[in-house]
């Protein structure tokens, strides 16, 4: 899905109290950006995260005044089976091409894993140029 995909389907729905590009902001990496809405209902906020045009992370923070950690481990359990990973602080479902998290406080996560995967070996490259560059710059002293 794209940003402008995204845009449409958040006014649409009335979960969600999207302002339009107020609520988008460009991130500091290349080709990143970021959508933050409040929601009206169950979800407190959401943060849907691209990666070079395409969506690639979802993060839901909900309301416990409306719905509680239990009630949406259960339903989660119920449709995809029990967690791979399961602590005090979150349980995992994963497929080939999704993490599907629910962590605490109450915040459900969907990631892509291709994309980022593809993200975080981006990230370690430049991570890797800095340091080469960090050296240099304290090599100059």
């Amino acid at each position: 899905m794209s940003v402008d995909e995204l845009k449409k389907v958040l006014r649409a729905d009335d979960i969600f109290n999207f302002r339009g590009d107020r609520d988008v902001s460009m991130l500091p990496e290349q080709d990143q950006t970021l959508i933050e809405t409040t929601g009206l209902s169950f979800i407190r906020r959401s943060f849907f995260q691209f990666w070079q045009g395409k969506l690639c992370i979802m993060a839901f923070t909900m309301d416990p005044a409306k719905v509680d950690y239990y009630s949406i481990f259960t339903t989660l359990t119920a449709k995809y089976g029990d967690p791979g990973e399961l602590d005090p602080q979150q349980a995992v479902w994963t497929s080939d091409e999704t993490r599907l998290s629910l962590e605490r406080p109450l915040t459900v996560k969907y990631i892509d894993k291709k994309m980022f995967d593809a993200l975080l070996g981006a990230s370690k490259v430049k991570e890797t140029q800095d340091t080469v560059l960090r050296g240099e710059f304290l090599h100059g002293f």
